[in-house]
């Protein structure tokens, strides 16, 4: 099974906390023997990483890994917000939460931290409370990048103890493998939209009783025809929605109408690429 275990410690990092507080360095998880990318690609793992074993999982026949040199690495990475961070947490927290609204677009230029920007939010103010995520992109690369961020930062979901994780794609884990247990499932959109996975997908809903957030990674696709219908489907049962894009205005026009009417016309945060050049968090580029 292409699933992970993470065991979750203290956090000293709190978005409900202070603006200094929310910039104080981010614990992250002790890592595992297995990589990332040897996660995401194996037929069949099952990992337990953090400080130790319970007896039940030393029974059932898991030991403690060995820390591999990149998974150290991965471990003892900081990420300390950025200002534009910060302010879309605050526009997030603000659309979600306080205006119980359902959809809307972040807009944050490719390098400019839209994956990590999400999924710290989620931690602490979704998946910590008992929600769950459904985390869906079109690139096997996309993916492998969000479950590494997840995998970083999973001490955020502090007091939870641990963050269940799974990745599903056409040619690794299947729609039928994930349980009530599985916190994030990370799915490609090709394979979510599967008419075989329909009823999958349903259950994941059902059973998420403290609510379902829906993640589009490079939401400018989803206008495709049955990229829309699924999450048409999605906001039909109840789901919340955010799109992560760096180019919100497509050349079609009738795909332009379709991604804003499926994110409720709702740009919750933009920021462009200027603006991060500019403070020094992306580079200039040279023609």
């Amino acid at each position: 099974m292409i699933s992970h275990v993470a065991t979750l410690g203290s956090s000293n990092s709190s978005m409900h906390g202070t603006r200094l507080q929310r910039k104080a360095r981010i614990q992250s998880l002790r890592g595992s023997r297995f990589g990332i990318f040897e996660i995401l690609c194996a037929r069949s793992v099952a990992v337990q990483a953090g400080p130790g074993v319970s007896d039940h999982e030393r029974a059932a026949g898991y030991v403690e890994p060995k820390r591999s040199a990149a998974a150290s690495r991965c471990s003892h990475r900081s990420d300390t917000p950025r200002d534009h961070q910060l302010a879309a947490w605050d526009r997030l927290t603000a659309h979600f939460i306080d205006g119980e609204k359902k959809a809307g677009l972040v807009v944050v230029p490719t390098g400019g931290g839209k994956t990590v920007l999400a999924a710290q939010w989620l931690l602490q103010n979704h998946i910590r409370n008992g929600g769950r995520v459904l985390w869906l992109a079109h690139r096997r690369g996309l993916l492998r990048q969000a479950f590494a961020t997840f995998h970083r930062l999973a001490n955020l979901a502090f007091p939870r103890e641990r963050l269940h994780m799974i990745a599903i794609s056409s040619d690794g884990e299947r729609w039928s493998s994930v349980t009530p247990e599985h916190d994030v499932v990370f799915s490609s959109m090709q394979t979510a939209v599967m008419e075989s996975n329909t009823g999958f997908v349903h259950e994941l809903h059902a059973a998420s009783k403290s609510g379902l957030f829906v993640v589009v990674d490079e939401a400018h696709h989803a206008p495709a025809p049955g990229y829309a219908r699924l999450l048409l489907m999605l906001k039909n049962l109840g789901c919340s929605l955010l799109g992560l894009t760096a180019t919100p205005v497509r050349a079609d026009e009738d795909d332009e109408k379709r991604l804003i009417a499926l994110f409720d016309s709702q740009v919750i945060y933009q920021v462009t690429r200027r603006e991060l050049t500019d403070r020094g968090i992306l580079a200039c580029t040279r023609i």
